[in-house]
């Protein structure tokens, strides 16, 4: 079955394995959520009161984004997309001292913004690199130079900024960090990239538009998705595997790794305290792009353990490039290559592995993009939320917490006092 989500996306996969009478009570659990977060509901902020924050870190030659997980990852894909000129934007989502060094090594301070995003502002990780960023630019205009987007609650990053004067901005209530990417946490690094931010919104707003037309049949790609997955899971195949025909969209492999990891792998805990009543939800999403990948996983996920489903991501406007001359060389192989573009060659990679994934009955969709630009990425994020939001349905779990990342978040601050 071909579905056609739109213009620029086109989703193929298998029919919903079996028919299920939850079908309709979870598109109206999706489409009541829809109509009342503001993950859905503040598509429509005006985007006008960033643009001054947009300008003034434009002026920058470097601006560094600090935070951890959801805080980065939308940015992240956005500015992936740069063309314009305009400063070099980097990402530090890690606190790995070796590449923290180095970056400081390359930059110039006083020509350097730093932008730091933390919804709870307690985050230890953000914090330390915060307080280190605020020495590297010892002697200069903090409230010039720094820029902090957090909660409006009381935290530990508001009293940074309270004590050396720098501007906070409000994380948007009811909204997690992996949800962010359409909000501040996500446009405003977008914006000062040149990203027109706009069409990110117009893709999202898209595929909420249809998957609400399409309702609760089998032709709605999100419930299809998310009913298919859950029958897979139920045989035991829990491993996703994200097959991306482009480096363009690693970073939103990035984001997707997380909002799957974090918002299904879930467990419920029945009434009784036996261990063997506890159910445990999820699937473990991987990342592979090809070519790359191919020469690394593939022959793991054709003769390894049939426990996989596989979502391959073709784009069709790859650049062209000169087609292959082979100047007199003879040689089989080469042959083969001579006279086409290296699109061509990709473009017979992508459509051999997934004739063999397909012929080894392995469990895969695919999507495919004629045009990967803002609108489309905006689109696939969206679409992949409603999907994941409606895969949690039918699981019974909530995809907007993450318990089990408390512990370790306090296990951290009691080793860091002792």
């Amino acid at each position: 079955m071909v579905v056609q989500v739109q213009s620029k996306i086109r989703i193929k996969q298998d029919a919903m394995l079996t028919a299920d009478t939850l079908l309709i009570p979870v598109f109206n659990h999706v489409k009541q959520l829809v109509e009342s977060l503001p993950l859905f509901t503040e598509l429509e902020f005006d985007i006008l009161p960033l643009l001054t924050y947009a300008r003034k870190f434009r002026m920058f030659q470097n601006v560094i984004v600090l935070g951890t997980g959801g805080s980065c990852l939308s940015g992240k894909m956005y500015t992936n997309f740069k063309t314009t000129s305009g400063p070099k934007i980097h990402f530090i989502d890690n606190i790995d001292s070796f590449e923290w060094i180095k970056l400081f090594q390359n930059i110039n301070p006083k020509t350097t913004g730093v932008i730091v995003i933390s919804k709870s502002g307690n985050t230890t990780e953000t914090l330390c690199q915060t307080l280190m960023a605020i020495e590297k630019l010892d002697g200069l205009p903090y409230c010039d130079h720094f820029l902090f987007i957090t909660d409006q609650t009381d935290s530990a990053i508001r009293d940074i900024a309270k004590h050396y004067g720098i501007t906070c901005l409000d994380h948007p209530s009811g909204i997690g960090g992996r949800f962010a990417g359409f909000s501040i946490v996500g446009l405003l690094p977008a914006l000062i990239a040149g990203i027109d931010v706009k069409e990110i919104i117009a893709g999202a707003k898209d595929a909420v538009a249809i998957f609400i037309e399409d309702g609760p049949t089998i032709e709605n790609a999100v419930l299809n998705g998310a009913f298919l997955q859950n029958d897979l899971f139920l045989k035991g195949i829990n491993i996703s595997v994200m097959f991306c025909y482009a480096d363009r969209l690693r970073p939103f492999a990035e984001w997707h790794r997380q909002l799957v990891a974090e918002s299904l792998g879930k467990r419920e805990t029945c009434d009784t305290d036996s261990s063997d009543n506890i159910k445990r939800y999820g699937t473990t999403p991987v990342i592979a792009i090809g070519t790359i990948d191919q020469h690394s996983q593939l022959q793991l996920y054709i003769d390894g353990p049939q426990d996989k489903f596989f979502t391959f991501i073709f784009v069709g406007d790859h650049p062209h490039t000169q087609p292959v001359k082979l100047n007199g060389i003879t040689n089989k192989i080469l042959s083969a290559i001579n006279g086409h573009t290296m699109s061509e060659l990709m473009n017979a990679h992508q459509q051999a592995t997934l004739q063999t994934i397909i012929s080894n009955k392995i469990p895969v969709r695919s999507i495919f993009i004629s045009e990967l630009d803002e609108q489309a990425i905006g689109y696939l994020m969206m679409f992949s939320i409603l999907e994941t939001i409606a895969l949690a349905n039918i699981w019974k779990i909530d995809p907007f917490n993450q318990p089990g990342v408390k512990f370790v978040k306090d296990k951290v601050i009691e080793l860091m006092q002792n």
